[in-house]
């Protein structure tokens, strides 16, 4: 479909232009339109709309392809596939570790000559400078695979490297530092945890506590229903995570990280003790700040408010907590899900009890060499790890 029409230059001539849809990119699913302009009558407009046409039935697809020039030109016409795939946050995630980190550095290369020693360099300069340097590398690696399904190059020469070790450098605060408790330290941090959130930040000791005895991400947990949790069977269902929408700037309940992210587990007695007892401080503290309580409340929301939190909030929590205890190892929130799988494998679980228990897609996560998990497995698995570690 194409529209005509006519317009006056700056002369005073009349002129034509066209717009015309071509279809639809088979990637991103969006449409495909052009326009032309500066002809001298309607017919040569449409003679000139006919060969457009015509050259995209031939070359459409490989012609918008070949366009593409620098790795900059690459990314961001990846990216718009790309944000079909995934949910927002992440299209979003990946957009900003490129422009922060990469971008200055491969954002004016042509792609088609990137070679493998200029990547390895680039990794082992990333690996010095972030912790997490795999995921800022992945914004470069899978534009470049989509190049190679595209047949614009033979092979992605990000996918050659030799990935490092951690240095030091990546955590710069603290030296070997390790983002996990071991069952010491984890006995430390809850009896330091406890007293302190007495005083302030009341929420935070029964959130640290199930994030340690269940292995839930944050996000999971601070999505979390009362009604979630049977406390006659001990039984946890997970089935939602939060997330902060950057388009409504505000946080979000959503569907968790995959498929295998919903779950049923079960939680030790102490644990559950400790929930039931933050639940009745929780209904106090509402009705001291006046704000409604019912059954449908989540488990870990703003106090004053009732307002789902943040992630952040949690962590700046716990970096409060640890200035007031320099003596204790500080972990980020994420380092609970470490601990819980660590002291699992101590306490003897079997590689398949952690993965589902974990809510991990596949072996590439958790070595997974076994097949089966009865339900009687399942509900002693806390039991384990409670009597392994003993308070």
């Amino acid at each position: 479909m194409a529209t005509f029409t006519s317009y006056k230059t700056k002369d005073g001539k009349r002129k034509y232009k066209f717009k015309v849809y071509l279809g639809k990119d088979p990637l991103t699913g969006k449409r495909i339109e052009t326009s032309r302009q500066g002809f001298n009558s309607k017919k040569e407009a449409q003679i000139a709309l006919r060969n457009v046409q015509a050259d995209f039935e031939k070359n459409g697809w490989k012609k918008q392809n070949n366009k593409l020039e620098t790795f900059d030109d690459l990314f961001y016409f990846w990216l718009e596939s790309f944000k079909n795939t995934v949910k927002s946050n992440t299209a979003y995630t990946k957009k900003r570790r490129y422009e922060t980190s990469l971008r200055s550095k491969v954002g004016n290369i042509k792609f088609k000559k990137i070679k493998v020693d200029f990547c390895q360099k680039l990794i082992n300069d990333l690996a010095e400078k972030y912790a997490g340097y795999s995921l800022i590398y992945s914004c470069l690696s899978q534009p470049m695979d989509y190049a190679v399904k595209n047949g614009l190059i033979d092979s992605n020469p990000f996918r050659l490297v030799t990935y490092p070790r951690h240095h030091g450098n990546a955590h710069p605060h603290r030296k070997g530092y390790e983002n996990f408790y071991n069952r010491d330290e984890l006995k430390e941090f809850l009896s330091a945890l406890r007293d302190y959130s007495q005083q302030r930040a009341f929420y935070l000791f029964p959130l640290c506590r199930l994030l340690a005895f269940s292995g839930m991400r944050v996000g999971e947990a601070l999505a979390l229903e009362w009604n979630d949790i049977n406390f006659i069977t001990g039984e946890l269902t997970i089935n939602k995570t939060t997330s902060f929408n950057r388009e409504l700037h505000k946080v979000i309940v959503q569907s968790p990280k995959t498929k295998n992210s919903i779950r049923k587990i079960y939680l030790d007695e102490k644990t559950l003790s400790i929930l039931k007892e933050w639940k009745l401080k929780q209904q106090k503290l509402f009705f001291i700040y006046g704000v409604r309580f019912d059954k449908k409340e989540y488990v870990f929301t703003k106090l004053r408010s009732n307002r789902l939190m943040y992630s952040s909030n949690v962590e700046t929590s716990l970096q409060e907590f640890y200035k007031a205890h320099k003596e204790l190892k500080p972990i980020a929130p994420h380092g609970f899900r470490h601990t819980h799988a660590s002291l699992l494998f101590e306490a003897g679980a079997t590689i398949k009890e952690v993965q589902e228990r974990l809510g991990h897609k596949d072996a590439k996560t958790t070595l997974n060499i076994y097949t089966h998990v009865t339900n009687g497995k399942n509900e002693e698995l806390p039991e384990k790890l409670v009597n392994y570690l003993n308070f």
